[in-house]
């Protein structure tokens, strides 16, 4: 009798073997699906959980100019043939077609096509010039004329990179450097002086002038280092012995007189901006111009700092003036409704008044008297995600990034969950959440949004996760599409209107994917850096890019070594291990300075070039014991030529060597647990008691503050002007003056009329 238990029927007599039961084949047949799915869907081969190539990083650099190599072994030959109309035809129609877009210098390192065409243009011999002047110096002319009529910067800006060796170009220079000097950029002017300096077209005009003008830039920039470098270039040159044109009342001044005068200033932080923009506009252009301001040196260089620190953009930056003086508590203000489990990301500072993102609104806080005022609540709307998901009804509208300026607020928002202070990619099920950023007006009116931008289709999802940096009259976001790879973008929109001015792709990548090739993460987010008009973009998507803020053009992008992505095992996706706390991108000392989330190292980049500087490793050493991991993870800035680093022990690595200059091991309760911030002298480094203060030059710890009241927590540090305020959870904690830090002359005085 035959079992009918056993459904296994026999195959066809030739064939061998056996057929496979149907629930078998079924499901044999849904794995061929789910792959041939997955394949469409991403270009690529099947995951298997033994291939780590289907899902592992796939950098890749957008924009790259096709047949480069070809056009430049054309030039070396017309060049070695000396046919030099044809050399600068050829090179213009290469301009028009790839000047925006990026050559692969090396295998990790990418530069603007555009900027090594004209390098190799600007090393041509004099004869080679004569002849671009005949040629291309009618068209250069009408250029000029252009901008006279219309005042469009751009037309300025394409005379000196396009017609460069013209006859208009030192013209163009020169406006472009006023330009940027009234505007205050001041190193961007400089560069234009100095390009000015170093290449004359017109040999007409005298070098001097604008090695003054240079020297005005550096030292409004604080920079006396190249203020330095100019003294040794005027002395090579015979120049320091030529009267500089200012005829104070104690007598004239030589070159070497006023650049030696202007260092000394830089490097007290006792420059007058206002009068160096006065005494530049009024600055003779052409030899023998006998019209010179007469300026009293009291008035070249006064005494005391002008101006005001009422911006932060993050905890990296040097703080230009600390103050010293009596450090007492003065107020502790509730800045958030609802207790989360991260810090307040980065507080923005402007006009006296401190700025905390707290969830559901901004919390600010006047520091003259450390009182709350009236907070920017959030929007109310609704989504179409929040009828698919009502996780989100709950956790709509949080607020965790803004930038502050004199037109408003600007503030990312987004109606899924946060991801505190790290943005360490939030789990997604293959579309990221909505993430938008608004413009406020000081009432807290919305002025305009970026959702209209963001909502591009159903299938492309744009997100704009972080704070934006002004250029001019544009607000300049990172922003990611996970339509099919992950891409990262720039954009920029207008201040005023919220126009979309320009968006430049940056590079695309994997992130970890489901078994079936979805994404399951959002991007790692950083935030951006600016200095000049040039913004810095660590995507962690394996790239660092510097983006020209007025044209979005790329101008270099190098690629790091990525943390390897693991294939989905089954349904269990495998994330990364992520090694540094989220710290902004440092620019100091000619250097940008990056802790990519996506990386195990730390990297230094020059900022004209892209050269890596220096490397090094993320530090971890020993077994993890307890909830305190022994890592140095986060990196604090940099002040006095030192980048500072903080977790289980404080480090000081040199800023142009990479060397390590000292470490402080710390006890397992006094551990970092947020990130601190600098002064010219002392490093601040917060614990979950209080916090702890180092001295910078040999890491000796000279004070330490424990909290005392509940409304004193552990939380991220910042230094503003006069003030000293730690964020916590639920709490800002306001103290007049500066541990350690000797406070100017007002703030004294205002502390004299309170305390009477």
């Amino acid at each position: 009798m035959k079992d009918k238990g056993m459904m296994i029927a026999k195959s066809p007599k030739g064939t061998g073997g056996t057929r496979w039961p149907r629930f078998v084949r079924m499901l044999l047949c849904f794995c061929v699906i789910a792959v041939l799915m997955t394949v469409r869907n991403e270009g690529l081969r099947p995951v298997s959980a033994g291939e780590n190539e289907a899902s592992a990083n796939k950098l890749t650099i957008s924009l790259i100019a096709p047949n480069a190599d070809e056009v430049f072994e054309q030039l070396d030959r017309l060049a070695r043939e000396k046919k030099w109309l044809d050399y600068f035809k050829t090179a213009d129609r290469a301009m028009e077609c790839h000047g925006e877009m990026l050559y692969q210098v090396t295998y990790n390192f990418y530069e603007n096509f555009g900027v090594i065409l004209r390098r190799r243009i600007h090393a041509l011999p004099k004869e080679a010039y004569d002849v671009f002047r005949e040629y291309y110096d009618t068209a250069a002319g009408a250029q000029f004329s252009g901008w006279e009529r219309c005042r469009d910067r751009k037309m300025l800006v394409e005379i000196v990179e396009r017609y460069f060796p013209s006859s208009y170009t030192d013209e163009a220079l020169l406006k472009l450097g006023s330009l940027d000097f009234e505007s205050g950029r001041y190193r961007r002017a400089a560069k234009w002086f100095r390009m000015l300096i170093d290449f004359y077209p017109n040999p007409d005009k005298p070098r001097e002038d604008a090695l003054v003008k240079a020297a005005f830039a550096y030292s409004a920039s604080g920079d006396a280092k190249k203020i330095l470098g100019l003294v040794k270039y005027a002395k090579e040159n015979g120049m320091d012995k030529k009267p500089a044109g200012v005829l104070p009342e104690e007598g004239s001044l030589t070159i070497g007189q006023l650049l030696m005068k202007l260092t000394d200033a830089a490097l007290h932080r006792r420059v007058d901006r206002a009068r160096l923009k006065e005494l530049l506009a009024n600055w003779p252009t052409l030899r023998g111009n006998q019209q010179r301001n007469r300026l009293a040196e009291r008035d070249l260089v006064p005494g005391g700092i002008v101006g005001v620190y009422d911006r932060i953009r993050n905890y990296g930056s040097p703080v230009e003036s600390v103050n010293q003086g009596r450090y007492f508590g003065i107020s502790q203000q509730r800045v958030q409704q609802d207790v989360t489990d991260y810090y307040p990301f980065f507080p923005a500072v402007y006009g006296g008044k401190v700025f905390i993102p707290a969830q559901h609104f901004v919390g600010v806080i006047d520091l003259k008297n450390g009182k709350r005022l009236r907070p920017f609540a959030a929007p109310a709307m609704r989504y179409p995600e929040e009828e698919e998901n009502k996780e989100l009804e709950n956790n709509r509208q949080l607020i965790y990034s803004l930038h502050v300026d004199r037109d408003g607020l600007y503030s990312s928002l987004t109606t899924g969950k946060w991801g505190g202070t790290n943005y360490m990619g939030i789990d997604v099920r293959g579309k990221m959440y909505e993430r938008n950023m608004f413009a406020f007006d000081k009432p807290g009116r919305t002025l305009w949004s970026t959702r209209l931008f963001c909502d591009v289709s159903e299938n492309a999802h744009h997100a704009v996760p972080i704070a934006p940096v002004r250029v001019g009259d544009k607000m300049i976001v990172s922003a990611y599409d996970n339509s099919e790879w992950t891409i990262a973008k720039l954009v920029a929109f207008n201040v005023h209107s919220g126009k979309c001015e320009w968006m430049t792709p940056i590079c695309y990548n994997k992130l970890e994917l489901t078994m079936f090739g979805a994404q399951s993460r959002e991007p790692l987010i950083s935030p951006l850096a600016e200095r000049d008009g040039i913004v810095y973009f660590c995507t962690n998507l394996g790239a660092l890019a510097a983006v020209d803020g007025e044209t979005g053009r790329i101008l270099w992008i190098r690629a790091y070594d990525e943390i390897e992505i693991e294939a989905a095992v089954r349904h269990i996706t495998i994330k990364r291990e992520m090694f540094w706390e989220n710290s902004p991108p440092v620019i100091s000392d000619d250097v940008v300075i990056t802790t990519p989330l996506d990386s195990r190292l730390c990297y230094a980049f020059e900022l004209e070039t892209g050269k890596l500087r220096w490397n090094i490793k993320y530090d971890h050493h020993g077994e993890d014991k307890g909830p305190y991991p022994t890592v140095v993870n986060r990196m604090v800035g940099v002040s006095s030529g030192k980048v500072i680093f903080s977790g289980s022990r404080i480090m000081a690595i040199d800023i142009k060597t990479g060397l390590r200059i000292w470490k402080v091991e710390l006890e397992t309760n006094r551990y970092a647990v947020a990130a601190g911030c600098l002064s010219k002298r002392y490093v601040y480094i917060p614990h979950r008691r209080g916090f702890r203060v180092y001295n910078i030059r040999n890491g000796d710890r000279v004070h330490e503050h424990i909290f005392k009241r509940p409304t004193e927590e552990a939380g991220n540090l910042l230094i503003a002007g006069d003030y000293f305020i730690t964020t916590s959870k639920m709490y800002a904690t306001v103290f007049r003056g500066v541990p350690l830090e000797k406070r100017s002359r007002t703030a004294r005085r205002s502390a004299a009329k309170e305390s009477d």
